[in-house]
């Protein structure tokens, strides 16, 4: 509240030389007696006070009454603290003494004397020591009012935190654009994208806009600096800080004058929430839309309100149709006893969810399974109700057949040669079924407290039987397992067991249901197979043996028969060539060319082997084959067309292929001849 002041402040030189009262005998009268003074004190708009080294007033200028609506004598013989503040006295009267004892001005601020009329005003000022000055003789108070000053202040700092809260608590960004950059944004901006305010500024606009949305953004920025009147407001993808997310974004945008140039101010608020609540509400609308389950909405008197295609579907009609009718039209008069039943259950409880029949347009009932819930508004009145159904006519018919499924299944149960049971985690068992006469134990006994399953499976068997069925008591799941029991006459016999955990609601597990099959004779079967299998491996392997030896012998036969077909090839060329080249010599001139078709074919016959003549005749196919066999017997194609049925441009295709897979590639050799002469 104070500071020490220079000799050359402004009251300082202005009440320095103030005297102590106007009717003081000192040198001072001589120039208050001149007026000069007089009518200097008067025309200072400040209030001068002199107060005595104990703070009475001695003095007060003429202005006290136009700033605190006091007159002089009002003030006068009074002590400051009468008219200050009392937070403030204590703290001038601290100044007062640093005065006295420093003997330098000082300069106080911020202190409130009160108004006449009850109001506080603010001053600054300035303490001056004159207490040793003959014309004064006490201390000179120059007090300066600020009030309004102080009071604009005060509203201006209230109007900057007022619009500063407004555009920080604001929810929606605030930005302003100049020359291409971020020159102001708030922290609700920064949000958005991911920065801090303190980053953003400096930054081009642009690399805060999603790429696919860069080039109409920036065409608008540039056509609206441009004076362009275009719409403030439009929507965009922001680009986030990670440079992978975008936030859709609604933007409403002006012109502003900033620092004496032009800048766009703007706000942009976040819509993703928005859009995707519309996504959701249009996704439930289709949802509801295209749910296999009728739903109806209906007020307090029963009109529909709203159905769905489903509810509508169901009772045989549109949703147009049922529109403002009462529900009473989807129920025989036989089926409103349970309805108003229903109705009298929802106003209790608020709920009704049970079987309830309905009746279609065409007057066919069906089944179905009924939730009805009140509809409260936000004050919690009931406006109406609304209804989900489900048809429940194949439910019914299953149930049907299930139950006579279960009438075949007891039948089937008590002719199975096994178990069924529910396992506990103690592998003690509730019997469902058990076929006493396979392990001589009755269900009472198996399901006595001192018995457990456990008990009698084979000791060397147990260990593992229990560690496969541990890993089904940590989650869901199945196992088959084999191992053998000793039953209650000592004998021990082989069991298949088919078990699947069992889990409550809350994920607890509580054990397993199974069936136990006896398979003690399967696992005999088993057994007496692998020894006969092991026999037959023994005589494979002494067959194997003697086929080794057979492979040897068919080899060495198969070289001579090769030898014996060469050597009988030479003989035949031996004997026959000549004799066949001394009847065509002597032939006469007419029957040459069959002399030589002869030689041609002897020497087709001589330069193939017969083994392998064997292997072209087996690649014909069956008709082929009967083909061959007519052509061999000397039938013409016109005849073997006629015989077989066939067209004679497939007859001669038949003789291609036999020539070609025969290797008979020498069309001046006879097809006939060559197949007699094999």
């Amino acid at each position: 509240m104070m500071k020490n002041s220079d000799d050359n402040s402004r009251s300082d030189s202005q009440g320095a030389a103030v005297p102590g009262h106007p009717d003081s005998g000192t040198e001072g009268s001589n120039l208050a007696d001149s007026g000069l003074l007089q009518a200097l004190i008067e025309s200072v708009v400040d209030v001068i006070q002199i107060v005595d080294d104990s703070g009475v007033v001695r003095y007060v200028s003429p202005s006290c009454m136009q700033t605190l609506g006091y007159a002089p004598e009002e003030m006068v013989g009074k002590g400051t603290a009468a008219f200050m503040h009392p937070d403030d006295q204590a703290s001038v009267a601290r100044d007062l003494e640093l005065l006295k004892e420093s003997g330098e001005s000082i300069q106080i601020e911020n202190v409130r004397l009160r108004h006449k009329d009850g109001s506080w005003r603010t001053f600054e000022g300035v303490l001056r020591d004159c207490l040793t000055v003959p014309c004064v003789n006490g201390i000179v108070i120059d007090y300066h009012d600020i009030t309004e000053y102080r009071n604009a202040e005060k509203a201006l700092r209230e109007s900057e935190a007022k619009y500063r809260a407004l555009v920080e608590d604001i929810q929606d960004g605030v930005f302003i654009i100049q020359d291409n950059k971020m020159v102001f944004v708030n922290e609700a901006f920064a949000n958005i994208v991911g920065y801090t305010a303190e980053q953003i500024v400096g930054m081009d606009f642009q690399s805060l806009v999603a790429p696919e949305d860069l080039e109409i953004v920036a065409d608008r920025y540039r056509r609206r600096q441009a004076g362009e009147d275009l719409p403030r407001e439009y929507e965009f993808r922001t680009l986030h800080k990670d440079g992978i997310t975008r936030v859709m974004v609604n933007m409403s945008v002006g012109i502003i004058t900033y620092n004496g140039k032009v800048a766009s101010l703007g706000t942009v608020k976040d819509i993703t929430e928005r859009r995707r609540a519309e996504e959701q509400q249009r996704l439930l609308s289709s949802i509801v839309q295209q749910s296999s389950e009728g739903i109806a909405l209906v007020d307090l008197h029963g009109k529909v309100l709203f159905a769905n295609n489903a509810f509508a579907e169901m009772h045989g009609y549109t949703p147009e149709e049922l529109l403002g009718q009462n529900l009473a039209i989807f129920h025989t008069s036989e089926q409103m006893l349970s309805v108003d039943a229903a109705n009298r259950q929802i106003k209790e409880t608020g709920e009704f969810k049970d079987e309830i029949w309905h009746v279609r347009k065409n007057g066919v009932v069906f089944p179905t399974l009924m939730h009805n819930t009140l509809l409260r508004d936000k004050s919690g009145n009931t406006i109406g109700m609304i209804g989900t159904m489900r048809d429940i006519t194949e439910r019914k018919q299953a149930q049907q057949a299930l139950w006579k499924s279960e009438l075949r299944y007891n039948d089937l149960a008590r002719n199975i040669p096994g178990m069924i049971y529910r396992g506990r985690t103690d592998w003690s068992c509730e019997l469902i079924y058990n076929s006493e006469t396979i392990y001589g134990y009755t269900p009472k006994e198996i399901t006595s407290p001192e018995m457990r399953w456990a008990d009698i499976i084979h000791p060397d068997d147990r260990d593992r039987v229990f560690r496969e069925a541990l890993e089904i008591s940590e989650e869901p799941g199945s196992i088959i397992q084999e191992y053998r029991i000793i039953a209650k006459d000592g004998v021990i016999r082989w069991v298949e067991d088919h078990k699947s955990s069992r889990f409550s609601g809350s994920g607890d597990y509580e054990g397993v249901d199974g069936v136990v099959f006896d398979i003690t004779g399967r696992k005999q079967s088993e057994d007496d197979l692998r020894g006969k299998t092991e026999e037959l491996r023994k005589k494979h392997d002494a067959l194997t043996e003697k086929n080794i030896a057979l492979r040897q012998v068919l080899e060495h036969i198969d070289s001579e028969k090769q030898t014996y077909q060469q050597q009988m090839s030479r003989d035949l060329e031996k004997a026959l060539v000549p004799f066949l080249r001394k009847l065509k010599e002597e032939a006469p001139p007419t029957r040459i060319s069959e002399f030589e078709a002869l030689e041609i074919t002897l020497d087709a016959i001589l330069s193939k082997d017969l083994d392998d003549f064997e292997r072209r005749y087996v690649r014909l196919t069956s008709r082929e084959s009967e083909v061959c066999g007519m052509i061999k017997n000397g039938d013409s194609s016109k005849q073997i067309s006629e015989d077989l049925n066939l067209s004679l441009l497939t007859v001669q295709k038949h003789r291609e292929q036999i020539r070609k897979k025969l290797g008979i590639t020498n069309k001046r050799i006879s097809l006939a001849t060559y197949l007699r002469s094999h």
